[in-house]
């Protein structure tokens, strides 16, 4: 297995392919306090006004906040505003 991993690290590198596209990790995009983009998140565990949790492959991404609200989702990217103090990788 350990060939079958080099392998797949050596394809990415040579291919130029970014790490987290080829490996499903969460991307965490935040401007200021106020928007947050997440992209390849699996599903939602858990939304309120104050908190949201979205599952990923890699484990959970926790944002909490004031006034957090989805403002659109589909497939695999999601964007959140309201006032955003912590995002946590988990």
């Amino acid at each position: 297995m350990e060939k079958r991993l080099n392998w797949k690290d050596n394809l990415v590198k040579a291919a130029g392919i970014p790490e987290d596209l080829a490996y499903g990790q969460p991307v965490v995009t935040v401007t200021g306090h106020k928007r947050a983009v997440i992209q390849n998140y699996r599903g939602i565990l858990l939304y309120t006004s104050e908190k949201l949790v979205l599952r990923t492959s890699h484990g959970t991404v926790t944002v909490c906040g004031k006034d957090l609200q989805i403002l659109s989702y589909c497939g695999d990217e999601m964007e959140i505003t309201g006032w955003i103090g912590d995002i946590h990788l988990g």
